[in-house]
């Protein structure tokens, strides 16, 4: 749809901003083609599109696939450095005023970039953006935000799931959790903030983020024009090394920013009902899960006097 005030739709007249899409590659080069292919059909100009590709078994595939795309930069990382990891060090190369980034399980409507980009060159004051994501195969929501709350009990609560696209949501909308699959800024931005927390590796570090722009008093915001679709992909058990971060993550979250009167509920429930009750179905995962309560209790006192710093709230800079 065009507007005349060109305030949704089309860019600007005048000056263009430069966008940059970073995709974060791991292990399935048969879904990255798509990804890509869907990229570089975006209605706007483009100024970079770079693959992160964390090393996994398939990591020659993968640069198979991308040398299918002359105009793509790869970025091979020797081991694989987590979403986080991966996502950083595409955040400091980086050349766009704006940066998408996304997955390679994610494939981008075609005027997906150019709702970003028409929405933020007219609200500046916005933070992070995303936008709706549906699953492939059944065309309902996979994501479309939500509002995160971390009290005694942990609640994210995301709205719309699983509804049908219908195309009854235009206006965009405030939130207080976007996923790390779909995240769109202002590169100078996203510098300031220290991108994502390195050593979350993967698991939570998008609520980490939103928690730290949400108190900077930033707006986060989903732009339903702005579509793009999951690709559902078969899910092997998850490796001992995930839970452990996933665990570890968790905890860290809460000292970072959780109220400190929640605190001690939170230990309680969290720290030793949960395991209790875990133990007797699945006792695997829970030496993983308090393998990594037990990491992150060491590191508390750290974590604990960055939280008093103040620089869980955003005010560090990319080493």
């Amino acid at each position: 749809m065009r507007f005349s005030d060109g305030r949704r739709g089309v860019l600007m007249s005048g000056s263009r901003p430069t966008i940059s899409v970073v995709v974060l590659s791991y292990n399935r080069p048969h879904l990255l083609r798509q990804a890509l292919a869907s990229i570089q059909a975006q209605d706007s100009n483009l100024l970079e599109i770079i693959v992160v590709d964390n090393r996994s078994p398939r990591s020659e595939e993968v640069a198979q696939t991308v040398a299918e795309f002359p105009s793509v930069r790869l970025i091979s990382n020797p081991t694989n450095l987590g979403y986080t990891g991966a996502m950083n060090l595409a955040i400091k190369t980086v050349r766009g005023q704006y940066v998408l980034l996304t997955e390679d399980d994610m494939v981008l409507a075609p005027a997906c970039v150019k709702e970003f980009v028409s929405f933020l060159e007219t609200h500046p004051e916005v933070g992070l953006a995303s936008g709706l994501i549906y699953r492939h195969a059944t065309r309902t929501i996979h994501c479309a935000g939500g509002y995160l709350s971390l009290g005694g009990t942990y609640s994210k609560k995301m709205l719309r799931l699983g509804e049908t696209a219908n195309g009854h949501y235009s206006e965009p909308y405030p939130v207080t959790y976007i996923t790390g699959a779909m995240v769109f800024a202002q590169t100078d931005l996203l510098r300031r903030l220290g991108g994502f927390r390195p050593d979350f590796f993967l698991y939570s570090e998008d609520d980490e983020l939103c928690l730290r722009v949400s108190r900077l008093g930033l707006p986060i915001m989903v732009v339903p024009r702005a579509v793009a679709e999951h690709v559902e992909h078969p899910e092997g058990p998850t490796s001992a090394r995930v839970e452990f971060h996933k665990a570890k993550n968790f905890l860290a979250l809460y000292l970072l920013h959780a109220p400190a009167y929640c605190l001690p509920e939170f230990v309680i429930r969290y720290g030793v009902i949960v395991p209790l009750r875990q133990f007797a179905r699945e006792p695997r995962l829970t030496v993983l899960y308090l393998a990594g309560w037990f990491f992150t209790t060491i590191r508390s006192p750290w974590l604990l006097l960055q939280r008093w710093l103040g620089l869980s709230s955003g005010r560090r800079c990319l080493a």
